[in-house]
């Protein structure tokens, strides 16, 4: 029996000198493993860049044509849209000023009677309002459309221009402003 005892207690004690090198061997694989699977990966996206910058060095030089068609193009739409905002200014002023001589006249009504002069002033007030907001709405539309067919025209002539080289590369997007209104 303690024979038994002596050789069990023998075979644990050499499993157990064992078990750190058997899990020391298994932590370094992993180890090992993901190394190479990050360095993979790096040689990946390293391709990857390389093609990118291959692609740019290949790009055929934008022509000075093509450059001064859409200069002329950007300028186009920038006068446009100047020229909208001029009127929009305009119109915005004058409804303004319309609005306040209504609304000047309406509080200058003479009182001859109190409740007559309430419901007098009430209408007058709220008709004043109401036709500065609709003209309000119409000159914001008005200056919208404006907007937005100045920036299609732009898009057509530019198109127009060739802007996309033969590569597909596209010359500077000149959209910073585009779909911007007034309604908010």
């Amino acid at each position: 029996m303690l024979k038994k005892i002596f050789v069990t207690g023998l075979i644990f004690s050499s499993l157990a000198s064992f078990a750190p090198v058997l899990a020391q061997t298994s932590t370094e694989d992993r180890f090992v493993e993901k190394e190479k699977r990050l360095e993979e990966r790096f040689q990946e996206a390293k391709n990857k860049l390389q093609e990118k910058i291959n692609s740019f060095k290949n790009k055929k030089a934008t022509s000075a044509a093509v450059t001064q068609c859409v200069a002329a193009a950007v300028n186009v739409r920038e006068t446009a849209i100047g020229s909208a905002f001029t009127t929009y200014a305009g119109a915005q002023s004058a409804a303004l000023s319309a609005r306040a001589l209504a609304l000047n006249a309406a509080w200058s009504v003479p009182s001859s009677t109190p409740s007559s002069t309430v419901k007098s002033l009430r209408l007058a007030v709220q008709t004043a309002w109401k036709a500065y907001n609709n003209t309000h709405r119409s000159v914001v539309r008005t200056h919208n459309t404006a907007t937005k067919n100045a920036w299609s025209s732009f898009k057509v002539a530019s198109k127009a221009c060739m802007i996309e080289s033969s590569a597909g590369r596209d010359l500077p997007r000149e959209s910073a402003g585009e779909g911007q209104d007034m309604t908010r």
